[in-house]
């Protein structure tokens, strides 16, 4: 290929099938060992595969993987079959697993199935500007296109769904504020009148609830002799004690200043 201008097209050909022989062990660790793969030791040992094989390929210590004349050796065609075999098996585990977005999860399946198309189309030529070489080059384009788009779906996909979930949480957070008293914590005057209108339209229930309204004594006396401050603090003060003294199923609500509304759920006046 005139590459390298001392060496044949052996060389390249070993290169190449060292090059596919390191994704072919990516592509099928991915998926087979996934959460379990340390990244770091992953990297390291394709590092150390890497920088071993080019070692041996450039001391001649490699297999002929290609002899000019005769074409490829059983070597390199064995490889490419044992490599076909391994991504065939990943191919039916992603199929089966089915545990990834769907975007990747089908960039991921062509990418499979084209590199199988490439390995096989490698396995057939004679001469290295052949037509089958330039199908089998074809089809590993075709794979690694696909993957690219693959990896940018994900990452889009991944930020769509970070997007989504902030956006729910804050969603949450209004909701919480809107439905809840600052001051109190118990529920606001326009949580209750929405439950009222839930209530009214649920006209089959036949539960017996009774409303309680009460205000705090002399409360403006309060604020006007202590200020503010203090008159919040009595305000938290009868919160917490009414957290405390009604069941978990009433509703507790502060319905403005100093009045307050209580709701007790599924009981009779008698026992109130």
């Amino acid at each position: 290929m005139g590459v390298f201008k001392t060496y044949d097209a052996n060389l390249p050909t070993q290169l190449w099938i060292n090059g596919r022989m390191l994704e072919t062990i990516g592509l099928s660790l991915i998926v087979f060992l996934k959460e379990r793969l340390n990244k770091i030791i992953y990297f390291i040992s394709i590092l150390i595969i890497t920088t071993l094989s080019i070692i041996f390929i450039f001391l001649r210590k490699f297999p002929d993987c290609f002899i000019e004349g005769k074409g490829l050796t059983g070597f390199k065609i064995g490889l490419e079959y044992i490599f076909v075999i391994i991504l065939g098996l990943t191919l039916i585990y992603i199929l089966k697993k089915k545990d990834s977005p769907k975007l990747f999860l089908n960039a991921y399946i062509f990418t499979i199935i084209f590199t199988i198309l490439g390995e096989l189309s490698f396995t057939l030529y004679v001469d290295v500007y052949g037509f089958f070489n330039m199908l089998g080059h074809l089809m590993r384009f075709i794979s690694y296109l696909i993957i690219l788009l693959g990896i940018n779906s994900k990452f889009l996909i991944f930020t769509i769904e970070n997007l989504t979930n902030e956006i729910q949480i804050e969603k949450e957070k209004f909701k919480m504020l809107a439905e809840h008293d600052s001051l109190t914590g118990l529920y606001t005057r326009n949580y209750f009148n929405e439950w009222i209108a839930q209530m009214s339209k649920n006209v089959k229930n036949t539960t017996k609830d009774v409303l309680i309204i009460m205000d705090i004594d002399n409360f403006k006396k309060i604020n006007n002799r202590y200020g503010h401050i203090h008159g919040d603090e009595v305000l938290q003060f009868v919160g917490k004690k009414m957290r405390e003294t009604f069941r978990e199923n009433d509703l507790l609500v502060r319905f403005g200043g100093d009045e307050f509304l209580i709701v007790l759920n599924n009981i009779d006046i008698e026992n109130v």
